[in-house]
């Protein structure tokens, strides 16, 4: 079945139908698809011309990069953010933004909460991007990754001059792990 989308992505361009291509591939990779036959035809693909068109792209560029081996994660994260971003913008999909900047926030151990954080504020602004967080943090089965989501969430509600809301939210983090140096610079503050 995959080599039959593969195939029709090949008939959708010839025939300069981009967007339609976009979607095939898309749905090559989704479907267990060969990523390297994929990312080659993404390599040589049209320029969208809708925005559903851009986000097949998107999606398909960052499945491929997820399932390849050997590559950086690093520009596999930065794949699930920018489909995250388009998500949000071109498709004004919240949720489907939420669980690709998730995606890229585990390839990222040492930074990815961070991003989630900043991405949320940056699309959505400070009340959904705690409202989010605080989700997030729920989700987590661990203490310490709980209250770490927290300190983002807290380090964003400060820097927003929500003092209050900081310290709230830095006291909840604190009950969690009451080791968490970032989150005492918070409550501290």
């Amino acid at each position: 079945r995959t080599g039959l989308l593969l195939d029709l992505a090949r008939r959708r361009k010839d025939a300069g139908d981009a967007d339609g291509a976009a979607r095939a591939l898309a749905r090559a990779v989704c479907e267990g698809g060969d990523p390297t036959a994929v990312l080659g035809e993404l390599e040589v693909a049209l320029p969208a011309r809708t925005s559903d068109g851009e986000l097949s792209l998107l999606e398909a560029r960052a499945e491929v990069l997820s399932a390849l081996s050997g590559v950086d994660s690093r520009g596999v994260a930065l794949a699930w953010r920018e489909y995250g971003a388009a998500c949000w913008d071109l498709a004004d999909d919240p949720d489907a933004a939420m669980r690709a900047w998730q995606r890229a926030a585990a390839l990222d151990p040492e930074r990815g909460i961070e991003r989630l954080g900043c991405d949320l504020l940056a699309f959505g602004g400070l009340e959904v991007a705690l409202v989010r967080l605080r989700e997030v943090a729920r989700q987590r089965d661990e203490p310490a990754e709980q209250a770490r989501v927290l300190a983002v969430a807290a380090n964003l509600a400060l820097r927003a001059d929500h003092r209050d809301e900081a310290f709230d939210i830095a006291r909840e983090a604190l009950e969690l792990s009451p080791l968490q140096g970032e989150v005492l610079a918070v409550a501290e503050r």
